[in-house]
This record gives C-alpha cells, sequence and structure tokens, in this order.
C-alpha cells in the first residue's frame, strides 16, 4: 500500500452531498431505546451517517437488538445492552482524522475508501462475523453469502480477511410522477411513435421490450424521451425535469454515469475497475452529425492495463453525454432553478412534491433512489395541507427504468450503478471489552430479518442479496415498490475492484474525475458546466477529447503496473 494516493477530498465530498446535501460535525444524538443505560447494562456508541437514509431503520434495530440481548453478558458483571446513536455527517476524511478518538465503535458510514482506511490500520478485522453462517438466525447464509462475487473479490483483502461490510445501496436516475402520468395520458402507444389518448389504450412495450410489465408506456429509447420532454413543455405546460441546482454537475453527473453503465452492462463497467476483458463497445472518434463506427466490432479489444484507456471511448459514455447535452440545451426541458447554485436539493424535492397539488406540474426529478425518504417530513407537511391522497402511501412515485440509447439496445437488462461507497465497520482501537458486543450488533444488522426492516423502513435497499415477503411488500410505498422491483430486475455495479492499479489510484479512477477531456488544448472536468459554456459545441467535441486525453498521460501514470500485463 506504499504508493496509497488518498481519494480526493471533491471526489469524496462530492460523493456525501449526493445523498446528504451538506455536511455536519459529529454529535450524540440520543439512544435507540430513549433511555439512559443503567450501569449494569453494556453500552455501545454507534456512529450512523444520518444523511439521505436517515436513522428510524437504525432506531428499530437497536430496539430489537436491546430486546433480544436483555439476558446476555457481554462484559463482566453486566446484563443486557445500552446502544446510543452519534449523527456523524462528516466527509470520509474528517471522519478519517477523528475515528481514532470518536466515542463510537460501530460505524455506518458512506463516501469514504475501503482500502485507504485499511492502509491507515483504522478497521477491525470482522472476518468471524462475515463469513459465520448465520444459523443462530435462523439462516443458512453468511453476511458474505450474501454479497456479489464482485463484492466479496473487493472486500476480502489479499490476506484473506474482512475489514468491513456493505452498508445501503445508493444509486441515482429519474423518478416519475406516476399519477401525473396516468392523468395526462403520458404513455407511448404500442406499436406507434405517438401518445396514448385514453387509459384504455394498450401501451408500448416500454425500454424492457416486454409487454404487461411497470415499465410500459414509458420512452424506449434516447429519442423517445425527448419526443416525451418536447410533448409535456410544448403541448401540455409541464415542467419535465427538475434536479438539485446547488449541486447541479454532480447531481447530473450521477444520471451520466447511470446512462453509461444502463448502457455498458455489469461486464463492460467492471473492466473500469478491473482493467481487463474484451470490450466490444469501444468506438472510432465520434463524427461532426454525432455518427461514430464501432473499433472492433466482431473481436472485441482486449483490456489490459496498458491500454485500459481505449475504455474512455467507450459508446456508453458518449451516449450518456450526449444525452446529457440534449437535456441541459434546451431550457424548456428542466425547472427554471435547476441550475441556481442557491436552489438546494430539499427544495428541489418540495418544490417537486408541490407541483401538480399546485397545479405547475414537473413530471420527473433526477435524483437519488433515497428521495422520498429524505423527503418525508415534506410529503407529510403536503398531505396535512392538501389531503391525504399526497401521502406517501396514497402518492404514486415510480423509479423510471432508463430509456436506451437506441432501438438495438430496448430489452437489454438494465444496470444500475451504486456509488455511495458505504461502510459498516468497527474500529480498530475499539475498547478491548466492547468488542464482541460491537461485532454481534454489526452483524445483526445484516441479517436477513434486519435487511427486510431497514428496506421495509425506508424503502430503500441494503447493499446485499436478499428477498422480501409478500407481508414486507405491503408495507412499501408506491415508490419503495419500485425500487424493490429495480433493484431485482437488473445487475448492479459497485465501482471497485482490488486490482492494484485501482487501489493504489483510486482518485484517478472516481466517477467524478472519469469524465475529464482535453478540448480545444483545456482541461475540462465538468460536462454540465462545458456543455452550459459552450452551448455550440456537440458532445462529440467533449467525447473525442477524453480518449486523447486519457492516453497522453496513460504510460507516464500507470506504467508500473504494465510489468504482468
Amino acid at each position: 500500500m506504499g504508493k496509497m494516493k488518498k481519494t480526493i477530498e471533491l471526489a469524496l465530498l462530492s460523493t456525501v452531498l449526493a445523498s446528504c446535501g451538506g455536511l455536519s460535525t459529529s454529535s450524540a444524538s440520543g439512544s435507540g431505546s430513549g433511555s439512559t443505560a443503567p450501569g449494569d447494562l453494556s453500552t455501545l456508541y454507534v456512529s450512523n451517517f444520518n444523511g439521505g437514509f436517515g436513522d428510524s431503520w437504525l432506531k428499530k434495530a437497536i430496539s430489537r437488538f436491546e430486546k433480544d440481548n436483555q439476558n446476555v453478558s457481554f462484559e463482566s458483571g453486566k446484563k443486557g445492552v445500552h446502544i446510543e446513536i452519534q449523527d456523524n455527517k462528516t466527509d470520509a476524511i474528517t471522519l478519517e482524522s477523528t475515528l481514532k478518538d470518536s466515542l463510537s465503535d460501530v460505524f455506518f458510514a458512506e463516501g469514504l475508501y475501503y482500502y485507504d482506511y485499511i492502509a491507515q490500520n483504522l478497521l477491525l478485522d470482522v472476518s468471524d462475523i462475515v463469513e459465520e453462517k448465520l444459523t443462530g438466525y435462523g439462516e443458512t447464509r453468511s453476511i458474505a453469502d450474501k454479497m456479489t462475487s464482485e463484492q466479496r473479490s473487493f472486500y476480502q483483502t489479499t490476506d484473506g480477511k474482512y475489514y468491513g461490510i456493505p452498508h445501503y445501496s445508493g444509486f441515482s436516475g429519474l423518478i416519475y410522477d406516476v399519477d401525473l402520468f396516468d392523468e395526462d395520458n403520458l404513455y407511448f402507444a404500442d406499436g406507434s411513435s405517438s401518445f396514448i389518448t385514453s387509459s384504455s389504450d394498450k401501451k408500448s412495450a416500454g425500454p424492457d421490450g416486454i409487454s404487461g410489465t411497470l415499465d410500459d408506456g414509458l420512452p424506449s429509447t434516447y429519442d423517445q424521451f425527448f419526443q416525451l420532454c418536447s410533448h409535456m413543455a410544448g403541448d401540455l405546460g409541464i415542467t419535465p425535469l427538475i434536479w438539485n441546482g446547488q449541486y447541479s454537475n454532480t447531481y447530473l453527473e450521477n444520471l451520466i454515469y447511470a446512462l453509461m453503465g444502463d448502457y455498458e452492462g455489469l461486464g463492460n463497467m467492471m473492466m473500469n475497475y478491473t482493467f481487463s476483458g474484451i470490450s466490444k463497445n469501444i468506438i472510432n472518434p465520434v463524427n461532426s452529425d454525432g455518427e461514430y463506427t464501432f473499433a472492433d466490432s466482431a473481436r472485441g479489444v482486449q483490456i489490459q492495463p496498458n491500454n485500459a484507456y481505449e475504455l474512455y471511448a467507450n459508446a456508453g459514455r458518449y451516449e450518456a453525454l450526449n444525452f446529457l447535452k440534449k437535456l441541459v440545451s434546451k431550457s424548456d426541458y428542466y425547472y427554471n432553478l435547476s441550475f441556481s447554485p442557491s436552489f438546494l436539493h430539499t427544495e428541489a424535492q418540495l418544490a417537486y412534491l408541490e407541483s401538480r397539488p399546485k397545479g405547475q406540474p414537473i413530471a420527473m426529478l433526477s435524483d437519488g433512489c433515497w428521495w422520498e425518504e429524505e423527503a418525508d417530513a415534506n410529503i407529510q407537511q403536503i398531505a396535512d395541507f392538501y389531503g391525504e391522497q399526497y401521502s406517501r402511501m396514497n402518492r404514486h412515485f415510480g423509479w423510471m427504468p432508463l430509456p436506451k440509447a437506441n432501438q438495438g439496445k430496448v430489452g437489454q437488462k438494465p444496470t444500475l450503478v451504486d456509488t455511495l461507497n458505504s461502510l459498516g465497520f468497527i474500529k480498530a482501537n475499539a475498547t478491548p471489552s466492547k468488542i464482541p458486543l460491537a461485532k454481534k450488533f454489526l452483524q445483526y444488522v445484516s441479517t436477513d430479518e434486519s435487511l427486510r426492516e431497514f428496506t421495509t423502513t425506508t424503502n430503500t435497499l441494503k447493499a446485499l442479496d436478499y428477498k422480501l415477503t409478500n407481508e414486507d411488500l405491503a408495507k412499501l410505498s408506491p415508490f419503495g415498490a419500485t425500487i424493490y422491483e429495480a433493484k431485482c430486475s437488473s445487475d448492479m455495479v459497485y465501482p471497485y475492484s482490488n486490482v492494484p492499479m485501482y487501489i493504489d489510484n483510486v482518485s484517478y479512477f472516481n466517477m467524478y474525475e472519469s469524465f475529464a477531456s482535453s478540448v480545444g488544448g483545456t482541461l475540462q472536468k465538468r460536462p454540465i458546466q462545458y456543455f452550459r459554456a459552450n452551448q455550440a459545441n456537440s458532445a462529440a467535441d467533449y467525447f473525442n477529447g477524453m480518449r486523447t486525453y486519457r492516453e497522453s498521460v496513460w504510460s507516464n501514470t500507470f506504467s508500473e503496473y504494465f510489468v504482468n500485463a
């Protein structure tokens, strides 16, 4: 780890902001039970990043854990448990510097880089609770069994140990107002490029290409998406999209990455972190008219560390950039404050929620899967004012399956990209007498019961494999049900690997750095900012500069990793 390069602060900040919109310092926030611990109970302090996912899930888990262990002794002379929660909405670099002195022993955090913490001996080895079969909880699997193969290869270090557990799953995309779509017939008709005129009309098959599924009538392709936006804005007076103006670059780059991931698919996306495989999506420079050809469509391009810069010329990257270029180039497509630096993420959510009852509807929101949990208080206030039909359980929002770049991609399995780097762990210098209790609690929140409870509480997902029961499904909000459906029907990309070239240079490969380009001899790192400042320029100008830029620095930066290529 001698050459470990710490994740740059900007990237970590961007990741944190993606799910919380801001930073605060650590502070105690009370206990799971709401009472002061008597001296004969073992006390455990748990740090929680109380952002978009909140802490209701944690309070419920603590309440059950305290009850389940009320007669268990974890320390000599004590029986039973009392757990205190500490809010800790700090960025990963601040957390890293304060971790050892924290009162907490267990942490649930996001936006941190796992191997950076390991290199500094900040994380406790928890291999025993990760690999142990959860038979004591009536299960046959271990926590490791609930991870994808990509997760296991990342979290299990070269010495065969685990130092943390995947926490929540955070992916970005588009949310749509299902009630509004239903009321205004905003669905494509079957076998036609026009829209339905009544609810009884048969809808198109949608991006999955299968009739009778949840995405019927939704735009199948990018062209249909912009046709829908034009129909909304031009014919109906509906604002198509809204997003957070304060961090518009970050939120829209999250959307770019989501579109890119959905085009590329799991296998092609993972090459960006493993630098190994055969890519058939690499394209030649894009022409001025936006046309391109594939570099080697028959055999594909063999990717290895010395030529992995070729991946910056993948078609998915260009198509995603072109989508965003079109979106931001027409002001009718988005809310007028969506690029205002003072327009906060909570204000964007509130404007979206209020738009239909106020009679100035906004159809879609660009945000993360956590948005509804984050906006819960606003949803309740709107329901109180406008009526119960606007409550969380009665109002219908949906996670929109992303449209495909072209008709040839329709029917391709969806792919989601989890970008939050969230982690549950125990600090390495935890109080020795507290470690058995800390380990048991960290394992407890990854039991199937706790995972299901997390989802029914937050209407979001943990980054592990588990299934909801019919009883669980009945507890979900309409939006939460579509989030669960999206996870079940999609491949999930966790954008990391255990390859030394990636581990040692993570800041170079993070999402926000991956769209850097040299355009006209000038380095550009924020494509949205570039498109808005250079509206006459095309996405092709920006895209063609990406591969040129990467190739120019690749050998000088990574040649030491080419020896065994």
